[in-house]
């Protein structure tokens, strides 16, 4: 049986003999810090539990200077003020109380207001007399919430003032009925007051003026204040560096600041509610404004009262060095129009006006969706009043977290929105069936031409296949214009040539072939030149020789430079003489530079197709190997007009691309990294799309003088080199001359790209156009008729600043009679 057991049983596994200390690491932390962490309990009930944890724990409590009394709604006045009593005589005698928080919610003496006073009284001399010195000022800060009914702040302030008038730095006041006598009571050494949610009562007449006998406040904050009647809220303070108002409700109160010191201003509201502003010394302005624009509904005098009350406000804030600007959307279901942008509306006025800002720098604009144009001459009017000699920068980006509609602002809106939800909670009636039998069209109805152009959308083997739907469909493929030839729906190549030769032999001979698409992808390239060459020199041979009109489209698209044109371009130009080629695509085919006897070396896309209009080139490599300097794409295709270039590389490190089209009118091209030397030649393009392109010392100059629109997407590697460094010098230079290569442009858009490695550190280097501020800043601008300037920036959280000077660089040159727009935007990776 032992024997048994010890087979059966699992070795258990050693015990180690080293003694093992359990560590406990936070009994290590001295008192101090503990008081500390305590502090942040919200709570004086859940500060009492925790001396369950352990002895130290028992005691440590009594000592954390930081005290918050919060009264619940199911707990009356008398039980609540035995709870703060016992807490008291149970605390330490020798801790002093720095910040206390008392919360009266739901409190209502019920027949005992003193009840509530004795509480409050109780814990200012708790506060004046526990840890305290000779004086007994300790407390610094006091926020007291819900005081209002029997419990208000009129009767709490006499207690306040007589134990902590000279100690009482902070003072945080949330849903509480301010009377006039309460805050002339003497805090002389108060230095912050943030008001949240307070009634101004009727004792102060017409006008209400607080903060006046406040000699030290620094920083003031109203939240969503409000007044039991119209008032003209003054705003006063001869040391108040910092001020935030916050209104969130529509109403008719009127708002007047008068701070001389002040440093940094922050509002948020109607505008018509700021009356006058006077702040000589400010540095930062944060103006977020809810903005209803011109309505159906609204008068047009309250809109242009809008306007000439937001130019008054700029006119105040005219010493501002950093003036952030946020329009909100009054009702959110109306989208930013031109008609109801903010800028595009007071555009005609400051036309007319200087700028007023004499030293801003920084110009940051927001809204709550993507960024509309923004008139160029409103930008002027923020920056050009500043010295040119200091750095101006605008910044516009989108701020989607909060959009707000007061309720009394937008009252047809409102109705709307609850006629709205009256029809929708009734239930909705059936619509009576009708008797009457409606005839309802169905596939065979529809003529043979709209069979044939959905067909052209199937390939060849699946176009047959329709054959047996119906007698009607028996025949209808023989009439496709389209040939869509998919080889690798075949298991092998043998089938497939039957398929085609059986294909062409049972077609309608009558009927013409207007486009051959060929997708020879999946095949290696070894399969290809046999096989496939001689089967596309078979479709063309029959597309020529077959109905009136010929071929007008071809694409044939490989993979891999699976493919070669040069092997079957002959058989297509033998028969382009007869129907002339006018569309053309190649994707995956390798472009070989051949030998003519009478021309020299040429492309073989140019041999023979002189009515050629539309060129597309994907992943194709061009002219491996070619003997000449440079390779002419197109020189030979006088009547090309569109062309594109997507991903297209020539294999030779040598050689650099030339592209010239006499009568070429759209261009688009996509780079990679195989070359970057090309030469552009082209006196009537309109349309110009380069992408992928690189910003370094190697970018052509471009002379386009019809170019009308221009999209370019730069590539740029953030290298860390100084200023004065000549690689440096050299690229900024020849970024400035590309740009100038585009003068003509109506609209340009550039979009900046960062390489792979550099993704992770783009905050870290300087954007491109802040690169060359130093070039164009004492340049004359080459743009004369550019109209809208868009920037985009790729891979990137936040839009950067952009120098003034730059944006002054693109369209100060155009005419000031025109309409420009600045434009900025963020792609996503």
């Amino acid at each position: 049986m032992a024997a048994g057991n010890s087979k059966g049983s699992k070795k258990k596994p050693k015990r180690s003999h080293g003694i093992r200390e359990e560590i406990d690491r936070f009994r290590d932390v001295p008192d101090h810090i503990v008081h500390h962490i305590l502090s942040f309990i919200a709570d004086t009930r859940s500060l009492i539990r925790t001396s369950l944890l352990s002895k130290r724990w028992r005691s440590l409590w009594k000592d954390v200077p930081v005290l918050s009394f919060r009264k619940s709604s199911s707990c009356n006045m008398s039980s609540f003020s035995e709870q703060v009593n016992k807490f008291l005589t149970l605390r330490s005698n020798s801790a002093a109380i720095t910040d206390i928080s008392i919360n009266f919610w739901g409190c209502s003496a019920g027949g005992q207001p003193q009840t509530g006073l004795q509480v409050f009284d109780s814990i200012m001399s708790s506060a004046a007399s526990h840890g305290s010195t000779t004086t007994g000022h300790n407390l610094r800060r006091l926020s007291i919430a819900h005081a209002y009914h029997d419990i208000k702040f009129s009767k709490l302030a006499p207690c306040i003032t007589a134990r902590h008038h000279k100690s009482l730095k902070t003072i945080e006041l949330k849903s509480t009925v301010l009377r006039r006598e309460a805050l002339a009571l003497g805090f002389n050494s108060l230095t912050t007051l943030e008001l949240r949610g307070c009634w101004f009562s009727r004792s102060w007449g017409e006008t209400v003026d607080p903060f006046g006998d406040i000699p030290c406040l620094n920083n003031l904050k109203l939240i969503e204040c409000k007044s039991s009647r119209r008032h003209l809220l003054k705003v006063s303070g001869l040391q108040l560096l910092h001020l935030e108002i916050q209104k969130k409700t529509w109403d008719d109160e009127e708002i007047e600041v008068f701070a001389p010191k002040l440093e940094s201003f922050s509002y948020k509201g109607w505008i018509l509610q700021l009356v006058k502003l006077s702040l000589p010394t400010l540095d930062c302005a944060n103006i977020r404004m809810g903005w209803c624009g011109i309505q159906p509904w609204r008068e047009q005098s309250i809109a242009k009262q809008e306007e000439q009350r937001y130019m008054k406000l700029l006119r105040e804030l005219h010493n501002a060095t950093s003036l952030n600007l946020r329009f909100d959307k009054l009702g959110g279901r109306y989208p930013w129009e031109k008609h109801l942008f903010p800028f595009t509306r007071m555009k005609p006025l400051m036309e007319r006006e200087g700028s007023p800002f004499t030293r801003l720098r920084t110009l940051r604009v927001q809204y709550p969706q993507e960024p509309p144009d923004t008139p160029y001459q409103v930008i002027r009017y923020f920056m050009e009043g500043s010295p040119n000699t200091e750095d101006k920068f605008v910044k516009f980006e989108r701020k989607v977290n909060v959009i707000w509609a007061p309720f009394n602002s937008i009252p047809l809106l409102t109705f709307l929105g609850r006629k709205t939800m009256a029809g929708s909670s009734r239930k909705s009636k059936r619509p009576k069936r009708s008797h009457v039998v409606k005839e309802v069209a169905t596939l065979s109805d529809f003529p043979d031409e709209i069979l044939h152009y959905i067909l052209s959308f199937l390939d060849t083997k699946s176009a047959v296949g329709t054959s047996i739907l119906s007698r009607r469909w028996r025949c209808l493929w023989k009439d496709v214009l389209v040939l869509n030839f998919l080889p690798k729906s075949f298991c092998k190549l043998a089938s497939f040539r039957k398929h085609v030769y059986r294909l062409l032999s049972l077609r309608s001979h009558r009927t013409p072939v207007r486009k051959v698409i060929f997708d020879v992808r999946g095949y290696k390239r070894d399969e290809t030149p046999g096989h496939i060459t001689r089967t596309i020199e078979q479709i063309m041979r029959y597309a020529a020789s077959h109905g009136g009109g010929g071929l007008d489209h071809l694409s044939i698209i490989g993979e891999d430079q699976n493919l070669c044109f040069s092997y079957f371009d002959e058989n297509i130009t033998a028969g382009n003489h007869r129907a002339p080629l006018k569309s053309m695509k190649l994707e995956g085919c390798t472009l070989w530079c051949i030998q003519c006897d009478d021309v020299g070396f040429k492309s073989c896309t140019t041999l023979g197709f002189k009515l050629l209009t539309t060129l597309e080139l994907r992943e194709c490599p061009l002219s491996p190997y070619c003997p000449i300097l440079p390779f002419d794409l197109i020189g030979d295709l006088p009547c090309l007009k569109y062309l594109k270039l997507i991903r297209c590389f020539i294999a030779d490190p040598d050689c650099w691309l030339l592209i010239s089209g006499p009568q070429l009118l759209d261009l688009e091209v996509e780079f990679t990294n195989h070359y970057r030397f090309y030469e552009l030649i082209a006196p009537k393009l309109k349309s110009l799309r380069l992408w992928g392109e690189y910003i370094d010392e190697y970018l052509p100059k471009l002379d386009l003088p019809s170019l009308d629109h221009a999209n370019i997407r730069l590539k740029w590697e953030p290298e860390r080199w100084e200023d004065d460094d000549p690689v440096f010098i050299e690229q900024n230079s020849a970024f400035v001359n590309y740009l100038c290569g585009l003068h003509n442009v109506e609209s340009l858009k550039l979009c900046f790209d960062k390489e792979q490695r550099w993704k992770n550190d783009w905050e870290e280097q300087p954007f491109p156009l802040n690169r060359i501020k130093a070039l164009v800043e004492h340049e004359a601008s080459p743009f004369n008729r550019l109209k809208t300037l868009t920037i985009q920036c790729a891979h990137q959280r936040h839009p950067p600043n952009i120098p003034y000077q730059v944006i002054r660089y693109f369209l100060e040159g155009s005419s000031n009679t025109e309409e420009k727009f600045v434009k900025f935007e963020l792609l996503a990776d």
